[in-house]
């Protein structure tokens, strides 16, 4: 993708139920992607969110809801920083956008995003989730801005005398404040001129969308793509999948990102071709958990290790596992792989995370 001085397009959305506002969205991206409203003043409490009636696939940013808030399942987020939290140790609502945009929590499509003052935070923050795709997906373009977004919130955060925090050197410190300074030159002019409070936010965001995407799309040349093979794949009640990939040269989270591109994984599922089996849910934050597909996989595995006569006790008490999201399959002293092959290991993580949709329908 290359710069444009046209990729945005403000128009008049719907923004709840009965509100009609000016939007910004990508021209490229049609009706599906997500829409930035900005309304001056614009505040609710964390218990609005809280409530079933509350619209799924809602993102405020920065002091538009009152407090931080996630609810992965709904899809509505606050990426505050300033009530609610110890502002000291919580990240800048850039800072939130660009987590949750490079680790696929929040995508490029079906979200609107409410912000109430445009402050440089603000606006790298409108960036991001307009370009969730590219944060996700395009390393030269996502390493290009990330300093901006480290520097930036470092600063919003904290004030001046942290950055050394951010990990970047002296001489890249004083790079980036100058790139600031660019990008906050036009909020410095509004600002010094006493006008702030009667510009139009909405068109003043477009403007400086344009002045980002300047330093996101210059790169010379382009990372080689890992080759993923999927050998199975099932289709969860979501629409998501469980993949089973083989591949002995790379890691799970550069699986899960070439897997993302084409597809909506729930769970990656690797074997690097000899003992390692890595088992592990997509992005961040899902609506799924691993606990119990380590129950079931220890229970077939230990049938297995039984039905081969196996009596060492440190095999038998060795077993599949790990974290909520991420874990894997036994490491046995003698180096042997699980018992269990692949096609029971796919059918039990499947049956047991459609059963979590299940009970999640019944519950609903």
């Amino acid at each position: 993708m290359s710069e444009s001085s046209n990729r945005y397009e403000v128009g008049v959305s719907r923004l709840f139920g009965d509100k009609d506002l000016k939007s910004i969205s990508r021209k490229d991206l049609g009706s599906g992607g997500n829409r930035l409203f900005m309304e001056r003043g614009f505040q609710v409490e964390i218990p609005h969110l809280q409530s079933p009636e509350h619209p799924s696939g809602v993102v405020y940013l920065d002091g538009a809801c009152n407090g931080p808030y996630m609810d992965a399942q709904r899809r509505i987020y606050s990426l505050d920083h300033h009530a609610e939290c110890i502002r000291q140790i919580t990240l800048a609502t850039c800072m939130q956008a660009i987590l949750f945009t490079r680790r696929r929590v929040i995508g490029a499509m079906g979200h609107k995003i409410m912000g109430n003052d445009p402050d440089l935070d603000t606006r790298l923050a409108s960036w991001a989730l307009l370009n969730a795709d590219t944060i996700a997906y395009d390393d030269q373009a996502f390493k290009r801005v990330l300093p901006l977004f480290q520097l930036e919130g470092n600063i919003d955060g904290l004030g001046f005398g942290s950055e050394e925090l951010t990990g970047l050197t002296a001489d890249q410190i004083v790079e980036i404040r100058g790139k600031l300074g660019w990008l906050m030159r036009k909020e410095h002019k509004v600002k010094t001129g006493g006008r702030w409070s009667a510009i139009d936010y909405t068109d003043f965001v477009e403007s400086s969308l344009h002045d980002i995407d300047r330093f996101a799309f210059q790169r010379n040349s382009f990372e080689e793509p890992v080759k993923v093979d999927v050998r199975q794949k099932e289709t969860l009640s979501n629409g998501q999948s469980v993949s089973f990939v083989r591949l002995e040269s790379a890691g799970i989270y550069e699986v899960e990102k070439e897997l993302l591109k084409d597809s909506d994984p729930a769970c990656v599922i690797l074997h690097d071709g000899k003992s390692k089996w890595t088992v592990k849910l997509s992005g961040l934050l899902s609506q799924f958990t691993l606990a119990p597909v380590w129950n079931a996989l220890n229970e077939a595995e230990l049938a297995e290790k039984v039905s081969h006569g196996i009596t060492d006790e440190r095999m038998l008490r060795t077993g599949w596992g790990g974290a909520d999201n991420i874990g894997g399959a036994p490491r046995y002293p003698n180096g042997q792989g699980p018992f269990i092959d692949k096609s029971r290991i796919m059918e039990i993580v499947f049956k047991v995370l459609n059963s979590q949709l299940e009970k999640g329908e019944k519950l609903s």
